[in-house]
């Protein structure tokens, strides 16, 4: 049974390359944190306070509270390769899924911004809208061939990754001045 369970272990993982984060790359990676839903668990701010966050159980059917991407430590690490592997392979025992085969859409399968218009603020809507107007369509990303549906895959994971990356509070100087206590931050609906 250990020799069959062996055979059927699943493929590695690829975590790309992460290139250097820049301002598109993360203002990229926020329009990806709309589109892929992270908000709903982890809070538009990233205060792991999302409209879904209060429901969520681990394996064992206990409560377990989304990671708020500003203060608390992150189970693989804080650097790039690290995040970027948690989101595509998932967190075992958490309702933390994989996102691994999503990165790939065209611009029309994305939905419209307006779907995400009543749930979310403006600014996140208008990182959304910039997202869609740099996607490809349908045929171009057809038209991609796998070298470049490689790069863009490894983009969007790198963007994503950057983002989550760039919501962190503890390394600014402010947070260490004020001793910022967020877990004392009145909870928002």
């Amino acid at each position: 049974a250990h020799e069959q369970r062996m055979s059927e272990a699943p493929e590695p993982v690829r975590v790309p390359s992460l290139p250097a984060a820049d301002a598109g790359l993360v203002e990229e990676g926020q329009g990806l944190y709309v589109l892929l839903e992270c908000w709903t668990c982890h809070g538009i701010e990233g205060n792991g306070r999302g409209p879904s966050g209060r429901e969520l159980l681990d394996e064992a059917g206990d409560s377990i509270r989304p990671t708020d991407f500003r203060y608390d430590p992150f189970k693989g690490g804080r650097e790039p390769a690290a995040v970027a592997r948690t989101f595509l392979t998932g967190l075992n025992g958490t309702p933390m899924p994989s996102y691994g085969e999503v990165f790939l859409f065209a611009r029309e399968e994305a939905g419209s911004p307006s779907d995400f218009a009543e749930r979310v603020p403006g600014s996140a809507i208008a990182a959304l809208e910039r997202l869609l107007a740099r996607s490809p369509s349908r045929s171009e990303l057809d038209a991609m061939g796998e070298d470049g549906l490689a790069r863009l895959w490894d983009r969007r994971v790198a963007a994503l990754a950057h983002y989550v990356l760039s919501l962190d509070r503890r390394s600014r100087l402010w947070f260490h001045l004020v001793r910022e206590e967020p877990e004392r931050e009145e909870r928002k609906p």
